[in-house]
């Protein structure tokens, strides 16, 4: 009974669009031509519960991972065993974990699906740090302590000297729902304004997602511009999400969690201040406990930490693109075995993306000495260092956000928020 209600959930696959308007306005035109007509089309109900329920599965799976990885590496402390538990059970089990709800509830949603890394990204990296012995003293304290810290999906709040989790007071909870909601309003006026240009508004030579560019297509302004505007929707929606189980997180058990993104567009100082502290700050901790202080004990060289960590995630990343594209067995043709209409991307952007941002990063550590930046950084606005910042990765970050566009992810992620867009006359 339950398994046939789950599956009736989500019967929807939420990749089309097929709203109709619930509002119906005319604007008149600005130039002195005919007046235009736009429809309000209402967020799909059934992509809020599809993700609800898949972000409370998630948070069940996380505390039962979490019990399984405190009693047999955490509590071993070291032992060889804990690296058995760790590398031939605990890893591949979570990492495959997605593609079984993608086949067994016929996932077909991009956005529904990345609701599904979260999970096996935090449980294999916070592995690995108990694994090498980086788990923060809090949730090491205890087995509820460390179920709190695995089932919350983001970094938990531990009071300093008790360690024990911290309650969310009803200040902080208010001000969680306002920002929430306020990001679910920008989205709304971001997926109205860019839909309609397919999400890059500028005429460029060759299409984001390819491997066409040349370097001055790379340095025209239109790509530039077409980059900034992705990534201001993959800021903007990555803000949304972790907020949004957050919330769920918050409301549901009183224990505080900390913000994952911090306005890195807008605020970054340096490439290092814009991937160490303001993009993921999620994805940052697990990978500097998980990889980087791990790399670092091993070599002694920041540099080699830093490139292994990018590495790393250039890895992760390309997992990700595995779960996203991944073709199950509804979408395949009966005959030839294939899906058509899929989006194939190609492998390796991420790696390069990443690996070029680990190189910026492991450049500035080698020239942060040098009299040039303590001079941009005492004397240029700070907009401007936040621009130059952004041009370091802006003219490949295509590489990235590319797929999300030609993959329909914002299409799909579109369904859950009100959209204004351009009626036909006659409607």
């Amino acid at each position: 009974m339950w398994s046939y209600k789950l599956t009736d959930a989500f019967s929807d696959n939420l990749t089309v669009e097929d709203r109709v308007p619930v509002l119906i306005f005319d604007l008149p035109s600005f130039l002195g031509g005919p007046s235009r007509r736009y429809g309000v089309l209402p967020p799909k109900l059934s992509y809020w519960v599809q993700l609800v329920l898949l972000v409370s599965t998630q948070i069940l799976m996380s505390a039962a991972f979490g019990t399984i990885v405190y009693k047999f590496i955490v509590a071993k402390k070291g032992a060889a065993t804990s690296y058995l538990v760790g590398f031939c059970v605990i890893l591949p089990l979570a990492l495959i974990v997605p593609f079984a709800f993608i086949e067994a509830l016929d996932l077909q949603s991009k956005t529904l699906r990345m609701t599904m890394i979260a999970m096996p990204i935090l449980v294999s990296f916070r592995c690995m740090e108990a694994m090498f012995g980086f788990i923060p003293s809090a949730p090491a304290k205890s087995l509820s302590n460390y179920i709190v810290y695995n089932a919350g999906m983001m970094e938990t709040v531990f009071h300093p000297s008790t360690r024990a989790p911290m309650k969310a007071t009803w200040r902080q909870l208010l001000d969680r729902i306002r920002h929430f909601f306020s990001l679910f309003v920008l989205l709304t006026a971001l997926f109205s304004a860019t839909s309609p240009y397919k999400y890059a508004p500028f005429v460029t030579r060759c299409e984001a997602h390819t491997l066409e560019h040349k370097l001055s297509d790379m340095a025209h302004t239109a790509h530039l511009v077409n980059n900034f505007i992705a990534a201001l929707l993959v800021s903007v929606s990555l803000s949304f999400s972790t907020l949004g189980v957050s919330l769920l997180f918050n409301l549901t058990t009183g224990i505080m969690t900390e913000k994952v993104v911090l306005n890195p567009l807008f605020a970054s100082r340096s490439p290092s201040d814009f991937w160490g502290r303001r993009w993921n700050n999620l994805v940052h901790s697990v990978l500097k406990r998980g990889v980087f202080k791990p790399v670092l004990k091993l070599s002694s060289s920041k540099t080699a930490a830093v490139l292994a960590t990018f590495l790393a995630s250039g890895l992760m990343h390309e997992w990700v693109w595995a779960i996203l594209f991944y073709v199950n067995c509804y979408q395949k043709d009966a005959i030839t075995g294939k899906c058509a209409e899929c989006f194939q991307p190609v492998w390796g952007k991420n790696m390069a993306f990443f690996g070029w941002n680990g190189m910026v990063i492991a450049l500035e550590t080698a020239l942060k000495g040098w009299f040039l930046f303590p001079w941009m950084g005492a004397t240029l606005p700070k907009r401007v260092k936040s621009a130059l910042v952004l041009l370091t990765a802006l003219p490949v970050s295509h590489l990235f956000t590319g797929d999300w566009i030609a993959g329909d992810y914002f299409s799909h992620f579109q369904l859950g928020f009100p959209l204004v867009v351009e009626l036909d006359s006659t409607q």
